[in-house]
């Protein structure tokens, strides 16, 4: 048994395509296939059927339906209490998810190739909003993963000095959210360095009118002094920006040009403005080379490493660079992460000795993203400062570092919580009406402490329920 979740659901046996009369059979299959466990007969219950009277009931005369959909075959083992979907079945969403956090080229193209469409595209269950909940929720998670896989395979291709194969990959990136400025500034970079001059003026235009027409704002100025670069032709080639030789072009406004190899992100950068200038200052002091922001999982660590990279990109001739570490199951993989993303010349060696020599030299911001389960690799960040004066280090984690070298910015809640949450809900709500429920707002910020993450969460459920709905459900 097959089933291709990535878009509208399809489910094959023996490659033949099963029709299914019921959708609630095909939910009830889906659940049990995407959570992957053993399922307690109340819990489907109250999941598929929260307003019936008869839940049970429902459940067993749809498990009776699914059984006979799905003909012959053991794919399910039931008893009293709990549903099990037997092994043997193939689901599109796991072998997504193990190929997207590779850190593997070929194994995120796998996963590009997978994502046909979101989640369960077109499929809905209007009297089980629980479902629909937890769908939508899963839908997300895959977004953001997906985005992270092109935004890896954009990197390779670069790296790689490949434009032109990293450009159907950023167009799918854009796609995701087409007003995110940063994915169109990837493409218009992209197009220019593959000698596309005529497409990366027109993606230019492009954001322009999106951003007019949706929200009546004009694009950033980094934005337009690249596409300024891109119109007089001055877009440095791809090796320079490897080589630090941004340093020596500018734009019209005698600003370098930048080439990040920061990631986009699938969503805006809310807030926390206090927090980027302090974590700057923090950077600005000389005598402080390693500044880690420290916090609870969910906070927003990694945004707001992201956005102090992003601020500080052009201040570090031989650039700003993303080194991401979550996927990394030991310490001794960080030398070679690092010189993975800089594209430093270490072979299949001593990646540790190669990468130290080639740092030696080097005026450049790493940023360490998700370093908490890495300790043990700490003092190999000790040597590197001792090794290239040049080089700072901002790293994430959960946990301090414990060097010497270390400045501290442990990160608390947002103060810009309500911010955040009337944005992310008008994303998935356009119509939503802050100001008739400020007050709820409120609440619900004061009682996830400000975090983003619940916070982003909690707004999420704006489809289903009213904001003082929400709060009391949190408390």
């Amino acid at each position: 048994m097959k089933l291709f979740l990535l878009g509208p659901p399809r489910v094959e046996i023996g490659g033949e395509v099963v029709n299914f009369p019921r959708q609630k059979s095909l939910a009830l299959l889906v659940y049990l296939a995407v959570t992957g466990k053993q399922q307690r007969r109340d819990s489907l219950a109250a999941l598929l059927w929260p307003e019936s009277e008869d839940a049970r009931g429902a459940l067993r005369r749809e498990l009776s339906s699914l059984k006979s959909t799905l003909g012959d075959g053991d794919w399910l083992t039931a008893n009293r209490e709990t549903i099990t979907l037997s092994d043997g079945v193939w689901v599109d969403v796991s072998d997504f998810l193990a190929s997207a956090r590779s850190d593997d080229s070929t194994r995120n193209t796998q996963a590009a190739q997978l994502y046909r469409d979101d989640f369960l595209t077109g499929f809905t269950l209007a009297d089980a909003p629980d479902f629909d909940d937890w769908r939508f929720f899963e839908a997300e998670e895959y977004r953001r993963t997906f985005a992270s896989a092109l935004e890896k395979l954009i990197a390779h291709q670069r790296s790689g000095g490949d434009p032109a194969a990293a450009i159907p990959h950023a167009r799918r990136l854009l796609a995701l959210d087409n007003l995110h400025e940063p994915a169109h500034r990837t493409l218009m970079h992209l197009y220019a360095l593959a000698g596309l001059q005529a497409a990366a003026l027109r993606q230019y235009d492009e954001c322009v009118r999106l951003l007019d027409e949706e929200l009546g704002v004009p694009p950033e100025d980094e934005t337009t002094e690249l596409y300024e670069t891109i119109r007089t032709r001055r877009l440095p080639a791809e090796d320079d920006r490897r080589t630090g030789g941004q340093d020596d072009t500018r734009t019209s406004s005698g600003h370098p040009v930048i080439l990040s190899s920061l990631p986009p992100q699938a969503t805006p950068f809310v807030g926390r403005q206090r927090e980027v200038e302090a974590v700057r200052g923090l950077l600005a002091e000389p005598e402080n080379r390693l500044v880690t922001i420290t916090g609870a999982g969910g906070i927003g660590k990694s945004r707001l490493g992201l956005a102090v990279a992003e601020a500080l990109q052009g201040e570090f001739p031989d650039g700003v660079w993303f080194v991401p570490l979550a996927a990394l199951d030991s310490a001794e993989a960080v030398p070679r992460a690092i010189a993975d993303a800089l594209s430093a010349p270490v072979g299949d060696g001593n990646s540790r000795g190669l990468l130290l020599n080639f740092l030696q030299e080097k005026r450049l911001l790493l940023l360490l993203d998700n370093f908490e389960h890495l300790l043990d690799g700490a003092d190999f960040l000790a040597e590197l400062l001792g090794s290239a004066p040049g080089v700072k280090l901002l790293v994430t984690s959960q946990e301090r570092l414990n060097l010497l070298e270390e400045s501290l910015y442990p990160l608390g809640g947002m103060n810009e919580a309500a911010r955040l949450f009337v944005e992310r809900a008008q994303r998935v709500q356009p119509d939503f009406d802050a100001a008739a429920q400020g007050e709820a707002i409120a609440a619900i910020c004061c009682l996830v402490e400000g975090m983003p993450l619940a916070t982003e969460l909690a707004a999420g459920w704006v489809r289903v329920m009213a904001c003082a709905e929400i709060a009391a459900e949190i408390q």
